[in-house]
């Protein structure tokens, strides 16, 4: 077992923190540590490798591979001489071909999906939501901290993501603060979506400072990905914030665009 592998899994993986928790008996803090870059104990990870041993050596063959100079040809001969466990280097490219052409399907489906603006010409008030989020923001010496205070129609996790109310409750820790990019509820948040909100995220001070004096029906819109266990919902969520009341309260609707027929 090679520390650096698992540590490298674990701040890559699609698996939701909670998931990995619930399965090794790892604490949440423990794994969000990990993720940040802190160090961890070998006996972690050893816990961590022990149950997700195929994960983690699949994850390791594909980077290695990403990061060759190699041509093809001769990652093929260096693989004859892998020992009889080891992952065949076409089945890892016939992996990634499959998975870029999945995520190429998943994008026009998308801007299919968003071709027709739920939101067009709606007041905030009047949109109809198939799960509303209340969340509050801080500023304080250490950056940005937020907390979510409710969930109303969580159970739209359990129908299309097939999470338990335990997962959800993990996920989405009612009334803990925590640093911007720290929250529990990141972790079912698609990888690719969530580096896309961090990155507007790093703008949110100088936002709030020049619009804080808006006020009424505004309200602005952001595509967002759930993804667990590679079961993806795509929503679009409608973001209105209150900037008179401290912490700065953030109410948000979203509708689910890849809705199942009832």
């Amino acid at each position: 077992m090679n520390n650096s592998t698992v540590i490298k899994w674990v701040q890559n993986t699609d698996v939701p923190i909670a998931t990995i928790a619930n399965n090794t008996g790892i604490s949440r803090k423990t794994l969000h540590n990990i993720k940040a870059g802190k160090t961890a104990r070998t006996s972690t990870l050893k816990k961590l490798y022990l149950v997700y041993q195929d994960q983690i050596n699949l994850s390791n063959t594909t980077l290695e591979l990403k990061g060759t100079n190699m041509n093809v040809d001769d990652f093929f001969q260096k693989t004859k001489t892998e020992p009889e466990n080891s992952i065949d280097a076409k089945y890892v490219i016939e992996l990634q071909k499959e998975q870029l052409e999945q995520k190429d399907s998943e994008i026009a489906q998308l801007k299919s999906m968003l071709a027709e603006n739920p939101f067009e010409n709606t007041a905030f008030d009047q949109i109809k939501a198939d799960f509303i989020t209340s969340v509050e923001m801080k500023f304080n010496y250490t950056g940005m901290q937020r907390r979510i205070n409710q969930v109303t129609g969580s159970d739209i996790f359990t129908k299309y993501l097939n999470m338990t109310k335990k997962e959800i409750n993990e996920a989405f820790c009612w009334g803990e603060w925590f640093k911007q990019d720290e929250h529990p509820c990141d972790s079912i948040i698609d990888k690719e979506c969530l580096q896309e909100i961090k990155k507007a995220s790093k703008t949110f001070p100088a936002i709030f400072n020049s619009m804080k004096f808006f006020v009424g029906n505004f309200y602005h819109t952001i595509p967002i990905v759930y993804n667990v266990n590679n079961t993806k919902l795509f929503t679009q969520c409608a973001v209105k914030i209150h900037w008179t009341e401290k912490p700065i309260r953030i109410e948000t609707k979203s509708v689910i665009l890849n809705k199942t027929n009832e």
